[in-house]
């Protein structure tokens, strides 16, 4: 079997059955399982699925500002071994888990492992997936606190294509494997070989134990995964990939705790910053800014900040805020406004992020502060197209975008995305929260750097 050393660990294998067996072999899954229990490991099944997010509107329910563009995949564990019943699931307001018994997050020790058996999903802009740090205890005051930070680079189509040269990294069989301790994953390799559990990708995610507090007592972190799929080709067999995405997740316990004897360390980054800028789109971008106020001169314009909030990978885990950092991931949140009877409309407009090469897709999402629930995305490929209501003759129009968030769009003529006051959405005198991503610069294979873009902007008229 090959390895990759990358931003994740990747490898593949192949190999024929055995043509001498007089009995009906054992499925490879379940050949692997008899091998973890003869060699000593507990196993429970797990699941894994997409949020619905079917209870973001119950009472304190917190959807943590999903994508709306990008539904999110999440592994379902059961508790470990031993472990005191937890009532409690970080990510209830996701949606229900798939049975009793499993949840979103969970501890892990240190000799434990997590097996994905899936597949990637059929062709998008862009798919990940990630381990996280999901909440740790402060042993100061006794209280939980969320981190929410990536516990190093994302298993993303674009690093798995890099690793493997190869543009066909989708609709592939995938395995995952997560580990603390290098000598369990040697292990578990070995044991995956011998079983004949075979991918065509085998993403070895290893995370530093020395990020963590690793442990099944309640004082020890909590973790979770997600995997996020933009703007698929399809969007039909994206639906039933989400519906139906045919993965087995497994968790693997020695039976006998081990000590921990090879720590991973934490893995390498890819650079954030390729050396070029959007400077080209910038006289265009303030050309637009006047055609949009000269278009509502009637009103009065103010400029709402939209100021980058982004997280450095593993530095943020030590101040207890990461906010769902993911390398891949450039973020920008507006500042709170609302939307009434005497500001009817605001515009948000800028220059489209994929368009000049800085990202592999872009978008902005419109949410709620109260509960942090994503309503509605426009993203990339919508944009081209809507910065012509205003300057119909500029000729640089389909790298720029405008967009007009509206209580009602029937009677508007602009690109527009109409604000709904019923939740999911946002009640007259709440405040309105829109958050502007770009994921993944094709030239880095991580996010773009603040510094070399042209930031997203936001006009609120009264």
């Amino acid at each position: 079997m090959r390895r990759v050393y990358t931003a994740l660990i990747l490898a593949a294998g192949c190999g024929e059955p055995d043509q001498h067996q007089t009995s009906k072999p054992l499925a490879p899954v379940e050949q692997f399982k008899s091998w973890l229990t003869d060699q000593g490991y507990f196993v429970q099944d797990g699941a894994f699925g997409f949020s619905s997010y079917s209870h973001c509107c119950e009472p304190d329910a917190n959807c943590f500002g999903n994508n709306p563009s990008t539904p999110y995949g999440t592994v379902f564990l059961p508790e470990g071994p031993g472990q005191a019943h937890e009532d409690h699931d970080w990510f209830s307001g996701f949606g229900d888990p798939p049975e009793p018994g499993l949840s979103r997050s969970f501890h892990l020790r240190s000799d434990e492992a997590i097996l994905f058996i899936g597949r990637t999903p059929p062709p998008a802009k862009y798919f990940s997936f990630r381990s996280y740090l999901g909440s740790r205890r402060d042993i100061r005051t006794d209280q939980e606190q969320l981190v929410l930070g990536s516990l190093g680079p994302s298993l993303s189509s674009q690093s798995l294509g890099r690793t493997y040269d190869t543009t066909d990294v989708f609709d592939k069989s995938l395995h995952i494997l997560t580990t603390l301790d290098r000598s369990v994953e040697r292990d578990l390799v070995h044991g995956m070989e011998v079983s004949g559990l075979e991918a065509d990708f085998l993403a070895l995610d290893g995370v530093s134990p020395f990020l963590v507090r690793t442990g099944l007592q309640p004082e020890a972190d909590t973790f979770f995964t997600l995997t996020r799929i933009a703007i698929p080709e399809d969007p039909e067999a994206d639906q039933a990939y989400r519906d139906d995405p045919g993965a087995q997740v497994l968790r693997i316990t020695p039976q006998v705790p081990r000590v921990l004897l090879e720590p991973h360390t934490s893995a390498g980054l890819p650079p954030r910053g390729s050396g070029t800028d959007e400077g080209a789109w910038e006289e265009a971008l303030d050309r637009l800014h006047d055609a949009i106020t000269a278009h509502w001169a009637d009103q009065t314009a103010t400029e709402i900040d939209v100021v980058p909030y982004w997280f450095e990978t593993y530095a943020c885990i030590d101040n207890i805020t990461c906010a769902g950092e993911i390398r891949d991931r450039f973020t920008a949140v507006a500042s709170p406004f609302q939307l009434n009877d005497d500001a009817p409309h605001a515009v948000v407009f800028g220059v489209n992020h994929e368009r000049t090469g800085k990202a592999t897709y872009s978008s902005f999402s419109l949410q709620t502060y109260e509960g942090q629930i994503g309503i509605e995305s426009v993203d990339s490929t919508q944009m081209p197209g809507s910065a012509a209501f205003y300057l119909p003759d500029e000729p640089l129009v389909d790298d720029l975008y405008a967009w007009t968030l509206s209580r009602d769009c029937s009677a508007r003529e602009e690109s527009c995305l109409e604000v709904p006051e019923t939740c999911p959405g946002i009640p007259l005198g709440a405040s309105i929260k829109i958050t502007v991503r770009a994921y993944l610069e094709p030239t880095t294979g991580a996010a773009p750097t603040p510094q070399e873009l042209l930031g997203d902007r936001m006009l609120r008229f009264e």
